[in-house]
């Protein structure tokens, strides 16, 4: 069996294929800093898996890589994940490799048996990794008929497994933490961008030193929960139902070790779909109840502690968002903030006796905030 052939079994077949747009090219919806992307993914493919590969597809998302579905003669598929040329670190002045990081945490992740996609393998210079192709479906597409609550369960007992993982002691997930620094960047990130450039005006130095005081108390208590590794980034768009009908993550190359709820907290509190809340906290609830005992006693109020990481979580996601639509001109994530944020201020006056800090957030922001205006 030659290289090419042994690589070419493990390529997903799939025979749907998606529409087209009528009258685009595909180079044309390529951002210019990657318009040699399609080449860069068909030249990949050809001396890695052996045969002649078109484009099929692309995708973009807030990230500076590219996607591109490549399909052969028989109809098998793979998926191409595209760099720039100078690729940059990930956020808050990270300055480590994230073609490097992708390769590096996949492997991690799938000797310990989660559910990554397989790596094909890759471009000399990892402008281009060959992944897995899981397909089309999206756990938010499953929202059909209400919320999938199986496929729910079945995302918060991977954590379970994710969490209890022991990895080498060089693995990329536990050399990085979620330590004060980035807690507190991430929620400066909401002050810069979620609310000064979305409305174009500096907040009052008085407000904005007063933000910076509870970002900073809450940045140094959330980072004194006990660490686990986290995903960083798992919601309904970042799990797929692969074509055999099994759960699979992508997106996972920023994990690192932090507060046991984040992951929790960002597919409850996910930033694309609404869950009624008596099913986000059942779900919650026996995802507390099947964890490690010292997890379950290590906060005095679980419920709270968790919304406490889902407001940071919405915060930071409505900051990225507006940096999207801004800076990236990626106009669909607008859509997305004014929910995140009218979710945010439903918390607060939930949680408002157990935590106050809820309100030292949203008062002095009402007039900046839109959704917050009384």
């Amino acid at each position: 069996m030659t290289f090419a052939t042994h690589w070419r079994l493990r390529v997903c077949s799939l025979k749907t294929r998606p529409t087209a747009r009528s009258g685009v090219s595909i180079r044309n919806t390529l951002p210019a800093v990657i318009e040699d992307a399609p080449d860069l993914a068909i030249e990949t493919a050809r001396k890695v898996l052996g045969g002649a590969w078109a484009v099929d597809a692309t995708r973009r998302d807030g990230s500076d890589r590219l996607y591109v579905r490549l399909r052969n003669a028989q109809d098998e598929t793979v998926m191409a994940m595209i760099w720039p040329s100078q690729r940059k670190g990930g956020e808050a002045g990270a300055d480590a490799d994230p073609a490097r990081m992708v390769v590096e945490v996949t492997q991690a992740l799938a000797s310990a048996g989660l559910p990554v996609p397989q790596l094909l393998g890759q471009r000399d210079d990892l402008r281009v990794l060959l992944l897995e192709d899981l397909g089309h479906t999206h756990l938010s597409d499953l929202f059909g008929d209400g919320v999938p609550v199986d496929r729910y369960a079945e995302a918060l007992e991977l954590l379970h497994r994710f969490q209890r993982t022991t990895f080498a002691t060089n693995c990329p997930i536990l050399t990085r933490s979620y330590d004060s620094g980035l807690w507190h960047w991430e929620f400066d990130h909401f002050r810069e961008w979620g609310v000064e450039h979305r409305s174009g005006e500096p907040l009052p130095s008085r407000i904005a030193g007063h933000l910076d005081q509870v970002f900073r108390d809450l940045a140094e208590r959330l980072a004194s929960a006990p660490a686990v590794p986290v995903h960083r980034d798992y919601h309904c768009r970042n799990l797929m139902i692969d074509p055999l009908g099994r759960l699979r993550w992508i997106d996972y190359q920023d994990a690192l070790t932090g507060h046991p709820f984040y992951d929790v907290a960002s597919l409850l509190w996910d930033a694309y779909v609404e869950i009624d809340n008596d099913v986000r906290m059942m779900l919650f609830e026996e995802w507390l109840s099947a964890a490690a005992p010292d997890l379950k006693t290590a906060f005095a109020d679980a419920e709270a502690e968790v919304a406490l990481v889902a407001m940071h979580r919405m915060l930071k996601a409505a900051g990225r968002f507006v940096l999207f639509v801004q800076q990236k001109s990626l106009g669909e994530f607008a859509a997305h903030i004014p929910g995140l944020l009218t979710r945010v201020e439903a918390l607060a006056a939930t949680y408002r006796d157990r935590l106050p800090v809820f309100d030292q957030i949203v008062e002095p922001l009402r007039p900046y905030v839109p959704e917050w205006r009384t």
